[in-house]
């Protein structure tokens, strides 16, 4: 902050005097502009954060590589109601999959709640193309709304994605609080 009001200081006493910036206000500045913009981009972007494997769910048959959830800058994740929250989730299949389901559940003292999804076919609307190949890493993007009506509560959100056999690709956890 020091440093942003010296560049000011410097381009207002230049300008009164009628003369360009200097090369070394302008690195000043253009550093300065580059790091608000790593900053905001950052703050903008989701954050990969971690996750819990399910204690419910039978045999997983994929490697699970990294959630990002957006709006999520920490954990618990905030989720604001009448808004909508993106997750792209990285995985790898250990074994060919010709199709899925997905599956969000609200897990609230021990109660498993379903949560319906606009798209629940893994391979329409989620930039999957099936089937997916083993050992091969796919990005998953699901986008769920936070329904107005939903109450204002701390929960567990749990996802699946379910094979054809009822089994499931992978499974996670994390805390999540809705608010206003």
């Amino acid at each position: 902050m020091l440093h942003l009001v010296k560049l000011q200081s410097d381009l207002r006493e230049q300008a009164i005097a009628g003369k360009k910036p200097g090369k070394m206000v302008a690195k000043k500045a253009a550093i300065i502009v580059c790091c608000l913009l790593v900053l905001c981009s950052t703050l903008a972007a989701g954050t990969i954060i971690t996750v819990a494997k399910c204690t419910d769910v039978e045999a997983v048959d994929g490697k699970l590589i990294s959630v990002d959830v957006t709006p999520c800058p920490s954990q618990p994740c905030v989720f604001h109601r009448g808004t909508n929250v993106t997750a792209t989730i990285k995985f790898s299949p250990d074994l060919m999959v010709p199709d899925g389901t997905l599956e969000v559940f609200g897990i609230i003292f021990g109660i498993k709640t379903h949560f319906p999804l606009p798209h629940p076919n893994a391979c329409e609307n989620h930039g999957l193309v099936c089937p997916l190949k083993s050992g091969v890493t796919y990005s998953l993007e699901l986008t769920l709304p936070i329904k107005p009506y939903y109450p204002t509560i701390h929960l567990n959100a749990q996802m699946d994605f379910k094979l054809p056999d009822g089994k499931a690709l992978f499974c996670f956890t994390l805390p999540v609080r809705i608010a206003e």
